[in-house]
């Protein structure tokens, strides 16, 4: 997860701190675009979106970060 050690990124997992949710789901589904493969965007999006209620997409952003993960051994 090191290129996500961005001003920008930390801001945002200070939204999911304060439970500020759309704003932190709003930036980590743009993360997730970006690197589809990358398990660690999609984990944490997943959380973001959890924690805002849409408990389904939640539910496929972890199975995708799982996914990931699991080919990555």
């Amino acid at each position: 997860m090191q290129q996500f050690k961005t001003p920008t990124f930390i801001i945002h997992v200070a939204d999911l701190q304060s439970k500020t949710y759309a704003a932190a789901s709003k930036y980590f589904s743009r993360v997730a675009a970006l690197y589809p493969f990358e398990c660690d965007g999609n984990y944490i999006l997943g959380w973001a979106l959890l924690f805002s209620g849409r408990k389904a997409v939640a539910k496929a952003c972890f199975e995708c970060a799982l996914l990931i993960k699991l080919g990555d051994i």
